[in-house]
């Protein structure tokens, strides 16, 4: 309602300064606390704490008028234009302070550069004299101040002399009394900071009691404005009672009704000074904002940007929300929720809903800070230690530059330019593994800064397995580049190379190398060309000309190839001698050489001689290897095996026998055929020995170990089952736990490593993820996954295997972390599907 209102009179609203006594509404109860600790003769100090702007200053200064004067004398000190000076210069400004309190004679700065204890032994002995039996009172504003200096030479100083000296005083004077008033958290300060509070009150300065918030807006202009219970209420709903934000939005709200000429406040008059109230007050919010830390930030940006948007803020909308940024959270992100609700910035009960305390923060954290923004700050905040880490590779010092990327990265794991900087360095010293992780995590900060370098990472993963005949998983890698970048041309090369050769051995009528390459071409895009319709055409031409196919086709160093070869009579010859000496053992011996049983390196079959069977008998699992046909020399030759069975083609039979072989088990059965004597003399009734020994052309001589644990047992989800619901999760908030039984024996270097694979929208094929290592016997998939996932086809299979890695190192949960590249000791669980609508 708008009135004639009397001529223009001053703004009483006070803002930006603390306020004068007769200005202050309520803290009684401080008062009482701080009248009531001090009092005693076992307490001499208490400590005000609380969020900037809250009123601290306000209070200190009006103790000396709310505490009885014949008790105490009182002496005012700021420290915030202390922190400069050395110990000797602050206690003489402090002695100045108490001369001019007391009216004594201003001290010499000279006594007290002389003597660093010249404080105690000399001058306060003659504040004694002038107290008579009264207490000093010291009032100490902003005393932590020193203790946060950017300068490490003031923080050292601040450490090593001013905050001992302090802690002596409390400690030893007990005429003296103190007050502290701090604008931080307790658990905040540093550690020398509280040994001064070791034995002090605590007091939370926080928000104004409704009647008292409610003085404050109404009694300062009571004879010039009014306000309506609407009004209050609004203001209320804005400021939740804090001292400054209350007197803010009155502080316009008086100007605005001085400008229109209004007498009486009502609510729609709130609602059109907010906007001048957030430009205004900017100053004081920026303050309170940079007081907070990291964490807590992007925790309101998100909680602002989801209420903009008319949402819930619980923890899954958030983590949406930052998802949706590309935001990541830092080290200190679960505490801040705690930090938030203790400095009364967000309200401790609504978990389901997190709410600011201030809504008028909250809007100035939506308009200044919102989520795209903090983006931007967070990618350049640390620049100062990614400068000296950058600085390390200059001088020629990697690893400590590694080490210093990741502990940036760690407080910051936002940092662009640091992400990128490791993951190049990683790239450089070999370490591809982590290299692609960490071109992996860049690449999910800015797509079109990581993209090259992860590309890149991508491919040299590729070539190294490829070098140790991973072919199925270096095609993984292939894929994803394709994700990356659908033209890349070293991939294209390479898949027209693999065609090529495909194609060629093809017309060559080598059935098993051509189905050989172009599988592996198939593995890396399905869609490329006709290698689809070749490979299964290939295969086929194979199964029925009797070749055996040959998934993973290596050549064999030819120097070891023909040393095997070369030795092949002779090995003939000592088997027939074994197996009539002592039978068929599971050991060849010769010359001393001992062959073991079939590892990864060597493979040795021995078949003995055949019962006269009518008809084969099927075997539950095919045969990974072909047994060769003899050959028609007086000794069988060796033939060369696959490394890793036929992944979807079973073994051929061999087409020169006139055994049939039953068609849903391809398990080969031998025939009688001649036993080759040590002369040319063919033995019709004996099946020949033969001795296979295969050499596997990769670059170490480690074998792969063997599986030496039991498979994970998959627990949850249960496999999709669309006529029960089983297995079907909706919404991307509602991400799927998966959960398996704990093995036995597990290893403080074993690891569960989880593989997924589910269709991408990101391009064609589907896409596989296996990085993650975990000591936990479940995993929450991420929702990234659900965003990468194209059209209605939206199943995930999963599977779990054991991992072994050489070197792990601490993390900060106490556990440990896998380093570097594991291997599979166990096998691999069961196959399991579920479905992400």
């Amino acid at each position: 309602m708008s009135e004639t209102s009397p001529p223009q009179a001053n703004n009483p609203y006070i803002v930006g300064r603390p306020v004068e006594r007769e200005t202050l509404y309520g803290r009684d109860d401080v008062f009482r606390f701080v009248y009531d600790t001090l009092a005693s003769s076992r307490q001499n100090a208490v400590v005000l704490y609380g969020q900037r702007r809250s009123g601290k200053t306000s209070i200190l200064r009006e103790l000396p008028h709310r505490l009885p004067p014949e008790k105490f004398r009182f002496t005012f000190f700021d420290l915030q234009g202390q922190a400069k000076l050395d110990l000797a210069e602050v206690l003489f400004n402090l002695a100045g302070a108490i001369a001019e309190t007391l009216q004594l004679t201003p001290p010499n700065k000279q006594d007290f550069q002389a003597d660093k204890d010249y404080f105690r032994k000399n001058f306060l002995p003659i504040v004694w004299q002038k107290l008579a039996g009264r207490r000093l009172l010291l009032l100490f504003d902003e005393f932590e101040v020193p203790s946060e200096s950017a300068d490490k030479e003031i923080k050292d100083k601040a450490e090593q002399e001013f905050y001992p000296y302090m802690r002596d005083l409390l400690d030893k004077e007990k005429r003296l009394s103190f007050v502290f008033v701090v604008g931080r958290r307790i658990d905040d300060l540093a550690h020398w900071v509280k040994r001064v509070f070791k034995e002090a009150q605590y007091k939370k300065i926080g928000l104004l009691q409704k009647s008292e918030a409610v003085d404050l807006i109404t009694r300062p202009a009571e004879t010039l404005l009014n306000y309506n219970p609407e009004a209050i209420e609004a203001i209320l709903n804005l400021t939740s009672g804090h001292p400054f934000f209350t007197q803010l939005i009155c502080f316009e709200l008086f100007n605005y009704a001085q400008k229109h000429n209004i007498k009486t406040i009502v609510a729609a008059d709130v609602a059109a000074i907010v906007s001048l109230a957030l430009e205004s007050g900017k100053p004081a919010f920026t303050w309170l904002w940079d007081a907070i830390s990291t964490s807590g930030q992007i925790y309101l940006a998100a909680i602002a940007h989801l209420h903009a948007e008319n949402q819930k803020a619980n923890k899954d909308a958030i983590q949406a929300a930052l998802d949706k940024f590309r935001i990541r959270r830092g080290a200190d992100w679960s505490s801040a929720p705690r930090e938030l609700t203790d400095w009364d910035i967000l309200r401790d009960n609504s978990s389901d809903d997190l709410q600011f305390v201030v809504r008028l923060m909250e809007l100035w954290v939506r308009e200044s800070h919102g989520l795209r923004e903090m983006k931007a700050t967070l990618t350049q905040e640390g620049e100062g230690d990614f400068k000296k880490a950058r600085a390390l590779v200059q001088n020629g010092q990697p690893e400590q530059a590694v080490k210093a990327l990741r502990d940036l990265l760690t407080m910051n794991p936002n940092h662009l330019g640091a992400q990128l900087a490791l993951a190049r360095l990683l790239l450089d010293q070999k370490k591809i593994k982590e290299a692609v992780d960490a071109f992996e995590d860049a690449f999910w900060l800015d797509e079109d800064v990581g993209r090259d370098g992860l590309v890149d990472a991508r491919l040299a993963m590729a070539q190294a397995l490829e070098e140790n005949q991973h072919y199925v998983e270096a095609a993984l890698h292939y894929r994803r580049v394709l994700e990356l970048k659908r033209d890349e041309y070293r991939v294209q090369e390479k898949l027209r190379v693999l065609y090529d050769q495909g194609r060629k051995a093809a017309a060559a009528g080598d059935w098993a190398r051509a189905a050989h390459f172009l599988e592996r071409v198939t593995d890396i895009d399905k869609q490329y060309k006709d290698a689809h319709h070749r490979r299964d055409s290939a295969y086929h031409r194979a199964k029925t000309s009797s070749q055996p196919l040959e998934p993973t086709i290596s050549a064999a160093p030819p120097s070891t190839s023909t040393t095997l070869r070369a030795l092949m009579p002779v090995l003939g010859f000592m088997a027939v001698l074994l197996l009539l000496l002592g039978g068929l053992g599971g050991w060849l011996i010769l010359n001393g050489l001992v062959l073991a049983a079939p590892t990864a390196t060597q493979a040795i079959a021995l078949v003995s001689e055949t019962p006269p069977a009518a008809s084969p008998t099927p075997s539950p699992t095919p045969e990974p290897t072909q047994t060769p046909r003899p050959a028609s020399t007086d000794t069988p030759t060796p033939t060369e095996i696959p490394a890793s069975p036929p992944t979807d083609t079973p073994t051929p039979t061999p087409t020169d026998t006139p055994t049939p072989t039953p068609t849903d088990t391809p398990t080969p059965t031998p025939t009688k055929t001649p036993l080759p004597s040590p002369t040319a003399t063919p033995q019709p009734t004996q099946t020949p020995i033969i001795i296979e020994v295969v050499v596997t052309a990769t670059p170490t001589a480690t074998p792969s170990p063997l599986p030496t644990l039991p498979p994970p047992q998959l627990l949850s989800p249960p496999d999709l089952n669309l006529q029960t619901g089983a297995g079907v999760f909706n919404g991307r908030a509602n991400q799927p736990r998966l959960e398996w039984s704990p093995v036995p024996n597990l290893g403080q270097n074993d690891f569960y490593t989880v593989s997924v694979s589910f269709p991408s929208a990101k391009g064609e094929g589907g896409m596989f993820f296996g990085g993650v290592t975990t000591k936990a016997t479940f995993w929450d998939v991420p929702q990234s996954f659900y965003d990468d996932v194209s059209g209605a086809q939206r199943d995930f299979t999963w599977s779990i295997v054991i991992s072994r890695f050489q070197e792990v190192k601490p993390n900060a949960q106490g556990g440990v972390d896998p380093v570097g590249d594991g291997q599979e000791v166990s096998q691999r669980s069961q196959e399991r599907t579920f479905r992400w609508n």
